[in-house]
């Protein structure tokens, strides 16, 4: 049931942060987003060749955030499958998907706790911009239904990812 899933992902979140890539991994999405996003508001800031600037216009949160959310959507689709992929695929190199299988859970809970970890790490990755969206909402431009919505979109996007890679993951060798 429930608890098996549970159980299945608290055991894959334990095996992805004990792997120390994983702290650096997110610390350098960050740091690559901050610069991104300094970056598209240095140069959204310069005046145009008409001489008006987008800060003027108040749209520079709302030019921000669209950059952000395009580079993060680009970068998500290239790390959340590779997380999701390696679920499987990483338990079969190990040995420990064997062990996993005759336990009592069902093949169905083994791939849904597999999915939720895999899923909620893809979700830590996207919280981590969250300062990003702040400071795009402090430059103008865009409402919290906009960027909530984004988010929200942007969630289930990784999700639909993630199941696909861990279908893959599960099929291919």
């Amino acid at each position: 049931g429930v608890s098996g899933v549970l159980t299945v992902a608290r055991l894959e979140f334990k095996l992805r942060i004990r792997a120390g890539r994983w702290r650096w991994l997110v610390g350098a999405w960050f740091v690559v987003l901050a610069v991104v996003t300094w970056l598209v508001r240095t140069a959204a800031s310069q005046p145009n060749i008409v001489g008006e600037s987008v800060e003027r216009e108040r749209t520079l949160g709302a030019v921000m955030f669209g950059v952000v959310v395009l580079v993060v959507l680009a970068l998500a689709l290239l790390v959340a499958p590779a997380l999701a992929a390696q679920s499987v695929n990483g338990d079969r190199e190990r040995g420990t998907l064997a062990t996993l299988q005759v336990t009592r859970l069902r093949a169905g809970e083994i791939a849904l706790g597999k999915l939720l970890a895999s899923w909620g790490t893809a979700l830590v990755f996207l919280a981590v911009t969250l300062p990003l969206a702040l400071w795009c909402y402090q430059e103008g431009g865009l409402s919290v239904g906009r960027i909530a919505g984004v988010y929200l979109v942007t969630a289930l996007l990784l999700g639909v990812v993630c199941s696909i890679s861990l279908g893959l993951s599960a099929v291919l060798a």
